[in-house]
């Protein structure tokens, strides 16, 4: 019996401690924080995108609510894109545009054809008097119309804004004449 007294009990060791991190944790956390600056990134320009294309979509919708029918149709579908233009490009660069330089200017904006019906139609149709315009086919104005739609969507207006933050940048350039003397 005696050498049962001088038993003792069985020692556990201690427990493995949370602290400090095994290196696969630490990998796997600096993943998903990566994941999760990469997909605010994403959110943050998807956001600014949106934003960005708001002209466009409200075009469209303006697009839309055209009577395809009115005898005004046409000079109603050239509005709006000149005041998508205008928007975009600046006036000084095409707010007094007409005819041919109108069409160039469509033409050099969008990599997208103009169909013959459309050129026909901003040349001289929209000129064209009251009696002349009824006459207007109306596969003439859906052809317009669709390539409206296409050029607000397709037209870039990225090339547009560092064109018009070029003359800024420029403009805010101290000159030898602004720059003190002293200095």
């Amino acid at each position: 019996m005696e050498l049962l007294a001088q038993l003792r009990d069985i020692r556990e060791p201690d427990p493995v401690g949370f602290w400090p991190l095994a290196p696969g944790w630490w990998i796997l956390i600096a993943l998903l924080l990566c994941a999760l600056i990469a997909l605010s990134i994403w959110l943050y320009r998807r956001k600014q995108q949106h934003r960005r294309n708001a002209y466009r979509r409200e075009a469209a919708a303006l697009l839309d609510q055209i009577d395809l029918q009115s005898s005004t149709a046409a000079q109603e579908i050239n509005t709006l894109l000149k005041r998508v233009a205008t928007h975009v490009y600046g006036r000084d660069r095409c707010a007094a545009l007409t005819g041919p330089e109108w069409l160039a200017f469509l033409q050099s904006t969008a990599d997208l054809k103009i169909p013959e019906a459309t050129v026909r139609l901003l040349s001289a149709g929209i000129y064209a008097a009251g009696t002349e315009r009824g006459e207007i086919a109306s596969t003439e104005i859906e052809s317009t119309l669709n390539y409206a739609r296409v050029w607000i969507h397709l037209h870039r207006a990225e090339e547009a804004q560092s064109q018009q933050q070029e003359p800024q940048q420029q403009q805010h350039e101290p000159t030898q004449k602004e720059v003190p003397a002293d200095v």
